[in-house]
């Protein structure tokens, strides 16, 4: 039986990605999102529009014509009241593409809230802003308003 064939680095086919370069960073990061958005945000729903990844000729012009469009967000999130939010994640050496700068531009127009994010900190304060409660936060929340109430009220409480 013969062994699989393996590239050393310096023997790695033509056309690939170059050494030191991180291919994949930006899926490790929406995937940790995905992760940390189903664990404490349960009250929405969030899904990847696959619409990215390497296609044939055929099957391309097929995913168009089904309505895939070039530079949609990586994450649509569905809140409270139908509204929807959407997250383009990007690695720290990231760049918006043309495709992705217009489709931010006719979601600013629509007045569709988005976010270009880094890191599960970025999806937490763009949730804060957009008003989305996690679970982190209602803690959080019921402290400073427990904190908020005149000593009377507190002490009322623990009779």
């Amino acid at each position: 039986m013969g062994e699989a064939k393996r590239y050393r680095p310096s023997a790695a086919p033509r056309g690939s990605i170059p050494r030191g370069r991180d291919s994949n960073a930006e899926g490790r990061i929406q995937i940790a999102i995905i992760a940390w958005i189903r664990l404490c945000v349960p009250q929405v729903l969030a899904f990847h529009p696959a619409n990215g990844g390497w296609r044939g000729k055929a099957e391309a012009a097929r995913f168009k014509a089904m309505g895939v469009l070039a530079g949609v967000p990586d994450i649509v999130v569905i809140g409270p009241g139908a509204k929807a939010f959407f997250l383009e994640v990007k690695s720290p050496t990231g760049r918006l593409s043309d495709a992705q700068r217009d489709i931010m531009a006719v979601l600013g127009q629509l007045r569709t809230p988005f976010m270009t994010v880094q890191s599960i900190d970025d999806v937490r304060r763009a949730f804060a802003g957009w008003g989305i409660e996690t679970r982190e936060a209602a803690p959080v929340r019921r402290q400073r308003a427990a904190a908020a109430l005149p000593l009377e009220l507190e002490g009322a409480a623990d009779v």
